[in-house]
């Protein structure tokens, strides 16, 4: 093959046109639930106990709640990057809710 009649090298996937996509835009705006949900304890508790059980429940959700999850949907290492189904997205919503108020409420 000559140098010309090479082909043009496939565009890598997480550019800024395949970000306006449908499945751009859900990655993008995935964690917006998570967010709303972790500033909600200031209304009630003040916002430096929401700001601390925020942060535990970021360290709750990577070494308790994704793990269990991913045990409990049979997931293989082969899935890692497939997106959540909207029922495990729900589940994860769920118990980092119930963490998040829970540890405001401990923390206040």
């Amino acid at each position: 093959m000559s140098a010309t009649s090479q082909k043009p090298e496939a565009e890598p996937k997480d550019t800024p046109a395949s970000a306006l996509t449908a499945g751009g835009i859900y990655r993008l705006f995935a964690g917006a639930p998570f967010v709303a949900v972790a500033a909600l304890p200031g209304l009630a508790f003040g916002w430096e106990v929401a700001f601390t059980a925020f942060l535990l429940t970021v360290c709750a959700a990577f070494t308790i709640h994704m793990p269990v999850v991913a045990i409990a949907s049979g997931s293989t290492d082969a899935e890692a990057d497939i997106p959540l189904s909207p029922r495990m997205f729900g589940w994860m919503l769920l118990l980092w809710t119930v963490t998040d108020w829970g540890l405001a409420a401990i923390w206040r």
